[in-house]
């Protein structure tokens, strides 16, 4: 009987996020990315792929999250650290600034 392991499906599934991320279809990538967290939870690569998609979408927040959560699992992420500073960055400038309580 022919069995295919998870070690052979998660690389495919994030495989096909990446090609869908280059063809700009991002909610895809996404689903396909997460597909691969569900086999393989602590893969700091594919966390990494998720923050992309979402810096890619203008989702400066979660992209950050996801970077962070990368970092975690792989501290010498270049990739990652880059990409946290620029998300950071964008995040903060689309944010508006705490005038606070102004009585």
């Amino acid at each position: 009987m022919f069995q295919v392991t998870v070690d052979k499906w998660e690389p495919l599934l994030n495989n096909l996020g990446h090609v869908c991320r280059k063809l700009k279809k991002y909610a895809e990538a996404l689903d396909y990315h997460r597909q691969a967290l569900v086999l393989i939870p602590q893969n700091a690569s594919t966390y990494s792929a998720i923050g992309y998609i979402h810096s890619l979408m203008g989702n400066f927040e979660n992209a950050v999250d996801y970077f962070h959560t990368a970092l975690g699992l792989r501290r010498d992420d270049t990739f990652s650290v880059t990409m946290l500073g620029h998300c950071i960055e964008m995040y903060i400038g689309d944010s508006e600034a705490y005038i606070g309580n102004l009585k």
